[in-house]
């Protein structure tokens, strides 16, 4: 954030799209690194990446702070609850009781075009590419009211795209809200000490209704509970919390918390182990 470029032949100063990005680091010299960016339609990082403006008619003048953004990693241990009776465990799914963040402000939506992909107005939405938003109250385009998260990317201040096509949806009229969505995690369950299954578990908020197995504690709690399916048998079983590329490179997921307190693993004993 804070990078200062400036016109050659005039020294005034231009806009550009650099800032509040995420990229992924490496080291080049000990003096400057190379970035690398995220890219949600082939899930990859490129470097080859254009940006405004160009420095072929437009010099950097000053300015620029960066953040390093954490990842989590938080393990079990190797654990089998039917290990005395000699039995594998057969997981069915897994419970996380989470405290919630709190609700974001919804924005207005004022035009969805019939398009590949639809792009949708909301006057000065302040949202970012890669960030995911669940749509509300829409009238005409009705089939955009759905329970599904679009993963946005920004056409300008003012217009987004949702990354669907709505060239046969019923023509836009009037109304509409987005939600942003909050937080999520990555689940990753190792048997027998080898990578399983792998899945990212949304972490929703009081106005979102995501996969909730259980209700809130009172209508002021921000507590819920959030169930990942994971049916599998194994001699050991271990369970990873991460955020995975996807998750690292949306900007929700640094910007808001979630708390663990509690994870229930819903599990009968399997076949015999002979080990």
């Amino acid at each position: 954030m804070g990078l200062m470029f400036a016109d050659d032949s005039t020294n005034l100063p231009v806009a550009n799209d650099l800032n509040n990005k995420i990229y992924r680091v490496t080291q080049n010299t000990a003096n400057s690194v190379d970035l690398s960016r995220w890219d949600f339609e082939t899930n990859g990082y490129f470097t080859n990446f254009s940006f405004i403006p160009s420095l072929s008619s437009n010099h950097y003048i000053g300015g620029g702070q960066a953040t390093i953004l954490q990842n989590i990693f938080v393990q079990t241990k190797d654990f089998n609850p039917f290990q005395t009776q000699g039995s594998l465990a057969r997981v069915s799914y897994i419970d996380f009781l989470m405290d919630v963040p709190d609700a974001s402000a919804p924005g207005t939506i004022t035009g969805a075009t019939k398009a590949d992909p639809c792009v949708i107005t909301s006057p000065s939405h302040g949202l970012f590419s890669g960030q995911m938003i669940t749509i509300r109250g829409v009238n005409g385009m009705t089939q955009l009211n759905t329970s599904a998260y679009y993963r946005i990317t920004v056409v300008d201040a003012n217009r987004f795209s949702i990354g669907i096509d709505s060239t046969s949806f019923s023509v836009y009229t009037s109304g509409g809200q987005w939600i942003l969505l909050s937080s999520g995690m990555s689940v990753q369950l190792f048997l027998n000490s080898s990578p399983s299954i792998f899945g990212n578990l949304i972490v929703g908020n009081r106005e979102l209704k995501t996969t909730q197995t259980a209700p809130f504690y009172g209508p002021a709690s921000l507590y819920a509970w959030y169930r990942f399916y994971a049916s599998c048998t194994g001699q050991y079983i271990r369970v990873l919390m991460t955020f995975d590329d996807i998750l690292m490179n949306t900007l929700t997921t640094h910007q808001q918390e979630w708390v663990l307190n509690a994870m229930n693993l819903w599990a009968r004993a399997g076949g015999q182990n002979f080990f």
